[in-house]
């Protein structure tokens, strides 16, 4: 069994790498880290002889393997700038600090359960984090590993499953099984698939290793500790984006208090069509495409009965957030390595263009708060009290109160059924 890897975290290190980072920031002379990979040779180790693991773990359960907690593992056979000869097994991870930026060596195991065969090679680190969100390094942090398959290799995306290592050639007794590709029939992709934020929810999803999953603990500590917050939340979301890179065109990761509604268009799919049409930049490739923000805060204009909020709030802030505030995207997963909350972060390759928005003639994020956010402090009272009608949801109201009375009653009835998918955080 691999051991628990040592500590090498300096926090005065850090302190003085946080403190010259702030003041390069403040000059605009902080550097970021490429979101586009250049492409990269495979490194396999060809005379590596393993045995294969004993137990495999489904994935979306935690796993501990070189000194990192494994969450899932998808195939992934899309058009990259990395490996551009090659699929791949994206694995998502936590770490306790950065493993890019240490530039920790990890490797991969990769099997083949049906033709026994099985190869070593080196994993690709991308940190699922921006160094100017936050340059602290006392945080777990969420990153992706990209463990290239070589081509001598099975084709077939099923009955694959992954070790890591931080050792060329080292056994390890457990294994995740990889997530293959489905299999489809000729009909096309659905357009969209929406993933809500489901860290905190009363269901089987848990933090990893390290930090306490008691729920009522965990709300707390949630809580009290955003920055940790922010970062832990980024995996759920990634791995259900990767869930649909292979079924859907596009995945719109919203908050539960948060509703991207067409404004000119019935559905999201003519929105979108008619992005692609008219708006998307000539021969580049769409990332994402982010609605802008509108705030609805309770009001005396709003009868807020205590289901149906949505449809009888009927005021909004007059002001929308600028671009890059607050706006929630589609992210296109034809082009899109990782996300982050707001927009599509890693790109697959060179002709991916930077996030895009839609008009507010064309599309709103009505954003439901209780109260004025702390981030948006100096314009509270403008976003409280110069507000204007808002008729937005006006087309979709009755079949919106009818799918809010259904799941009342589910709920009522003990609505067990709710929570027996293990995507429980997306919704199809």
């Amino acid at each position: 069994v691999e051991p628990d890897y040592p500590n090498h975290f300096d926090p005065a290190k850090d302190d003085i790498f946080v403190k010259n980072y702030l003041k390069l920031l403040q000059m605009g002379r902080a550097s970021a880290r490429p979101v586009i990979e250049k492409e990269t040779k495979v490194h396999e180790n060809y005379w590596c002889f393993l045995k294969f693991p004993k137990i495999t773990r489904k994935s979306g359960n935690w796993l501990t393997m070189a000194g990192v907690e494994v969450f899932s593992a998808y195939f992934d056979d899309r058009e990259n700038s990395l490996y551009t000869q090659n699929s791949a097994v994206q694995i998502l991870v936590m770490s306790n600090h950065s493993i890019e930026k240490a530039n920790v060596l990890i490797f991969c195991n990769i099997f083949s359960t049906s033709t026994r065969e099985y190869a070593t090679v080196k994993g690709y680190i991308r940190e699922i984090w921006q160094t100017g969100w936050d340059p602290r390094d006392s945080f777990q942090v969420p990153s992706l590993i990209t463990c290239p398959i070589p081509t001598r290799m099975p084709k077939s995306s099923q009955n694959l499953v992954v070790s890591l290592t931080r050792r060329r050639c080292h056994n390890v007794p457990e294994a995740m099984q990889v997530v293959g590709k489905p299999e489809q029939g000729k009909g096309a992709k659905k357009d969209v698939a929406v993933c809500v934020k489901g860290l905190d929810y009363q269901i089987s999803i848990t933090l990893p290793r390290g930090n306490t999953n008691d729920p009522i603990a965990r709300t707390k500590y949630l809580k009290s500790n955003r920055p940790a917050k922010r970062r832990h939340e980024l995996l759920p979301y990634n791995d259900c984006f990767y869930q649909h890179i292979h079924t859907h065109r596009y995945v719109l990761i919203i908050d539960i208090d948060e509703a991207v509604v067409p404004v000119r268009h019935d559905n999201y799919s003519r929105l979108l069509a008619d992005f692609e049409q008219n708006k998307a930049i000539k021969n580049w490739k769409i990332s994402s495409i982010a609605a802008r923000n509108v705030f609805k805060f309770p009001s005396n204009f709003t009868l807020f009965p205590r289901r149906h909020h949505m449809t009888s709030n009927r005021k909004r802030s007059k002001k929308t957030s600028p671009n890059g505030e607050y706006g929630k995207s589609f992210s296109s997963t034809s082009s899109v390595a990782t996300v982050f909350n707001h927009f599509a972060l890693h790109k697959l390759s060179q002709n991916v263009a930077k996030s895009q928005y839609f008009s507010e003639n064309d599309a709103l994020k009505l954003h439901y708060k209780s109260e004025c956010p702390w981030e948006s402090r100096n314009e509270c009272h403008i976003l409280e009290y110069d507000v204007l009608d808002d008729t937005s949801l006006d087309k979709f109201t009755e079949k919106l109160s009818e799918r809010v009375d259904d799941v009342a009653k589910e709920l009522r009835s003990g609505g067990e059924s709710m929570y027996d998918n293990s995507s429980e955080y997306c919704w199809f």
